[in-house]
This record gives C-alpha cells, structure tokens and sequence, in this order.
C-alpha cells in the first residue's frame, strides 16, 4: 500500500511539474518555479515549430468588473459584472442595457455578483442561475444563490428565487 501511495504522489507531481512548465525566450521549455542551478542541470525540450493555440485571444467588448459567463445556445453571453449586473453580449461585441430582475447584491471585497449557469434544459424552460453575496445582519455578507427564468423579450429575470443562502 505504502508503495502504491508512493508512486501515485511521485506521478501526481511529475504530471504537477509538466503541466506547470513554462517557455522560455528560446522557445525551451523549463519546469516551472525551478531555480538558475536547477535549471542549469535540467535537460531542456526544444520545439520544431511555434506553438499553436486552439483559440484567438482578442478583446470583445468593456464591462465593469466581469467576473463569469456562459455561452447561451444561439452563441451570444451571458456577462456578469461583480458589482451586480448582468448583460447580453453578441459575438460582435455589443453589450446590452442590464438585464432587469436580479436580487440586491453586496459587492465588497470578493463578494459581489458571481456565476452565471444555465439550467441543462435552458432551451425549454429560460432558467439561469446566478450566485451572489447579500448583506446580512449588521455588518455581515454571506453567499447565496438563486434562479429566474431568462425572458430575452423584454431582457428580465422574472421570478427570481433565492434557493441557498450561507448560514
């Protein structure tokens, strides 16, 4: 048992360690957070060809504060702004007026208006959930998370419901 245990942490830090590395000016690549002489005695990879990237990084549009999105099945976002709006954004990169009928949330500190996820039968019943910090007794914060059906008509969340809240 002691061996297996041994070998498994061995390869869960080896696979750590690959996963971390990090590329150098000479398109090398160097395990991450390794020291000058460390690295000095490593063997160094070097690449045939540039990395390629699956995707295209490029800015799309300005919000206030994003902090999560979902995609919604005709392709446009779903943009949550941790001050405690959330916003339509097309794939051109138009941004909506906020999206009416969203529960009173606390930004401060980390808190503030966090995910947004759709319900997995979105197309049929409208239902987005969203998580949040609201304000508490006194001067307390505490997390919570509710939902409301999407109606893109009239750009509300009606009959938002609070369905867990820290205690």
């Amino acid at each position: 048992m002691m061996i297996r245990t041994t070998a498994t942490l061995t390869t869960a830090a080896l696979v750590l360690t690959a996963c971390a590395a990090t590329e150098a000016a000479d398109d090398t690549v160097t395990p991450a957070g390794s020291s000058a002489a460390a690295t000095a005695s490593t063997t160094q990879l070097t690449r045939d060809e540039p990395i390629s990237r699956p995707f295209e990084v490029r800015a799309l549009a300005q919000l206030n504060q994003p902090w999560a999105m979902t995609f919604l099945p005709d392709g446009r976002m779903l943009v949550t702004e941790k001050p405690g709006e959330l916003h339509l954004v097309t794939q051109d990169g138009a941004v909506s007026a906020p999206i009416e009928g969203l529960p009173a949330v606390e930004d401060c500190g980390q808190g503030g208006l966090g995910d947004v996820a759709l319900h997995p039968d979105f197309d049929r019943n409208g239902i987005v959930y969203l998580t949040y910090a609201e304000a508490g007794d006194g001067d307390t914060r505490g997390g919570a998370m509710g939902r409301g059906r999407l109606d893109l008509d009239t750009m509300r969340l009606d009959g938002f419901e609070t369905i867990w809240r820290q205690s």
